[in-house]
């Protein structure tokens, strides 16, 4: 009966060819792990309280729609506690912000919303952060505010999930870092002290005390130095037309002693036309006592000055020491 073995061989050939088709398109459909991509700026630095924009790109081989989640982090190490720790939640259009201890997500905002989503360290803006897509590329310009205690270099990683759970990071990707703004007032910033003798010492009287204030946005340092007069010249210990000037930062109801200056014959509390930074002695007669050292943001010092005239002089015209205060990170 060829007309019955004819069929069954069209039968078997359908079924086989069918096989093939379906074992084809299966193949077709597979899913492809996404990839972390960029950063721009990969590195450089910035002031802390100083919004910075950061653009990062993440890809899918299936197409950017794929990618689920975008994740952005700057911080020592691939560590989410106490830092910068971001992500896009694309499927939901909303930006996050993991919080101080690396325990929960803050935030759930969609990008150019008015909202900032901050915790101790950094801040999210909403409203200047976008997002876009094309072919297999998605796009992440973040709008970040790193605060005054998140100073110092840190690392940048990318981190990507798509729909399917596929993922690729956290991948270091550039460095940043944050910088502290520095900035301190004096008041008043004169002190006349008349018409000293030869070889006089005069220590600045409480009512004439300068008082430095740390107008930065985090803690600094205080450092001194001076400028020269036309006919004198600064030295450890006075000479022909050669005085010593010290200095000291201490507590604002502090008031020191002429022999507080110049402690342990080391002539720490001398200044010099170099600047010089102050530690727990340099510019400090105790230990104990509040010195010039990482000063906190708003707070204040009393400095006070000593004047060592020289031991002779053919100077008769007046004689303009300048005193440079100056601040630095600790």
């Amino acid at each position: 009966m060829p007309g019955v073995n004819s069929i069954k061989k069209l039968i078997i050939k359908c079924g086989f060819g069918l096989f093939l088709c379906l074992y084809a398109f299966t193949g077709f459909a597979a899913n492809y792990p996404p990839a972390v991509g960029t950063i721009n700026p990969s590195g450089g630095s910035s002031s802390c309280e100083q919004a910075v924009s950061f653009t990062t790109t993440f890809s899918d081989p299936d197409g950017w729609q794929n990618i689920k989640e975008a994740y952005l982090l700057f911080n020592t190490s691939a560590n989410g506690a106490r830092c910068f720790y971001g992500y896009y939640n694309r499927s939901s259009n909303k930006l996050y912000l993991r919080n101080d201890n690396n325990t929960s997500w803050l935030g759930g905002y969609s990008p150019a919303s008015s909202y900032t989503i901050e915790n101790s360290y950094t801040k999210l803006h909403c409203a200047q952060t976008s997002i876009s897509g094309s072919g297999n590329t998605l796009t992440v310009s973040w709008s970040i505010t790193f605060k005054s205690t998140f100073l110092g270099v840190k690392n940048a990683y990318l981190y990507v999930k798509d729909n399917s759970g596929l993922y690729d990071g956290f991948k270091q990707k550039g460095t940043w870092t944050i910088t502290a703004l520095l900035s301190i007032s004096l008041n008043p910033k004169n002190w006349d002290i008349g018409k000293p003798l030869v070889n006089q010492t005069i220590t600045m009287p409480q009512p004439n005390k300068i008082t430095v204030t740390n107008n930065g946005s985090g803690p600094e340092t205080f450092a001194l130095a001076l400028v020269n007069p036309s006919g004198w010249s600064a030295a450890n210990t006075p000479g022909q037309n050669i005085y010593v000037l010290s200095g000291l930062f201490c507590n604002l109801n502090d008031a020191p002693q002429a022999s507080h200056f110049n402690q342990s014959g080391s002539f720490e509390d001398v200044l010099a036309t170099t600047s010089k930074k102050a530690t727990t002695s340099v510019f400090g007669y105790s230990q104990a006592t509040a010195n010039g050292v990482a000063l906190p943001k708003n707070a204040a010092r009393s400095l006070y000055l000593q004047f060592k005239s020289p031991t002779n002089t053919d100077k008769a015209n007046e004689q303009v020491i300048s005193v440079i205060v100056s601040c630095q990170s600790p």
